[in-house]
């Protein structure tokens, strides 16, 4: 039997001795692929930071409470693609595991090849020596004890090529039997690196449609009133609200387990349009406000808005 090598962990003790095959060139295509995974996730927490930064210098409560509230969501989801990168990096090693046995019976297959050569070669001098016409041309000018020496190389020839044959029987033993552990292997790692690359990829969308609900609910705690010049900031009352969605933001995250979406019947809706937990008069608040938006309301508090301003700047001139 092969024994299968074993993989460390680190990429960076990654051996390919086989580099013009295929999979060799597919492990190392993993490797600019997992660093810019890293580098996106890197930036994304970078940015998170710099959202909670630029809130708490606009002067506006509201603003400022959501900007922060956006932060560590942008942060979790960065937090998400590290977590996919590892599984990515399992991915890879498993693949680099088959290069390995691959790698590891190429001495059997070099050993068979050979073996073969040499009885090849011991066959044609067995064949050569052993030939009548050789042997009818030269055993008149032979003497006795030449033809007794001409007779022990011939008998010598065929013991070697009985041995060589003996022995590439064993080869070929051997080198089915690392065939079928590099195809066992190939097979086992194949299917592991796959269901770990798909768990990967499921907890990075379940995961992403938890923050999106999540982030869906805090954004609805910015009230779309217009302000009109010369008014001030409506007090912002949403901060209690906040904080009670990012604790079920956190317990939810916590608590999540794969395939804990999948008996949702309609997930767009259900996860990530799904309206703010509140109080019966602030759903009922919320709901005239999205009507209105929809009904082009907006668009007469925008002008009366500028008439406001027009009659402020008009005694100016």
């Amino acid at each position: 039997m092969i024994a299968i090598p074993s993989r460390s962990r680190s990429p960076l003790k990654f051996r390919f001795p086989i580099p013009n095959s295929p999979l060799s060139r597919l492990v190392k295509s993993f490797s600019p692929v997992i660093s810019h995974y890293k580098s996106a996730a890197s930036a994304a927490c970078t940015t998170a930071q710099l959202l909670s930064d630029w809130g708490d210098v606009t002067g506006d409560l509201a603003v400022s409470d959501v900007a922060d509230k956006f932060g560590v969501v942008f942060h979790e989801v960065a937090s998400v693609d590290m977590r996919y990168v590892s599984q990515l990096e399992e991915f890879k090693d498993s693949l680099a595991t088959i290069l390995d046995v691959a790698s590891s019976i190429k001495p059997v297959k070099a050993h068979q090849a050979k073996l073969r050569e040499q009885l090849n070669r011991a066959l044609a001098a067995s064949n050569s020596a052993s030939s009548p016409t050789s042997m009818s041309s030269g055993s008149s000018q032979l003497t006795t004890s030449q033809l007794i020496k001409q007779e022990e190389n011939i008998a010598k020839q065929q013991r070697k090529v009985e041995q060589l044959q003996r022995e590439i029987v064993r080869a070929d033993a051997e080198s089915l039997v690392a065939d079928a552990q590099l195809q066992n292997a190939t097979r086992e790692r194949l299917r592991v690196a796959a269901q770990c690359h798909l768990d990967a990829l499921q907890e990075r969308c379940e995961r992403g449609l938890v923050l999106a609900k999540y982030g869906r609910r805090i954004a609805r705690l910015l009230d779309g009133d217009v302000i009109v010049p010369g008014q001030s900031i409506p007090e912002y009352g949403g901060e209690r609200a906040a904080r009670e969605l990012m604790s079920r933001l956190e317990d939810e995250l916590r608590t999540w387990r794969p395939g804990a979406l999948t008996n949702c019947t309609n997930v767009s809706h259900t996860l990530v349009d799904e309206r703010p937990i509140c109080g019966t008069e602030e759903e009922e608040e919320e709901e005239a406000n999205a009507e209105y938006a929809r009904s082009g309301g907006f668009g007469e508090q925008y002008a009366a808005a500028a008439a406001a301003a027009a009659s402020i700047v008009s005694p100016l001139r």
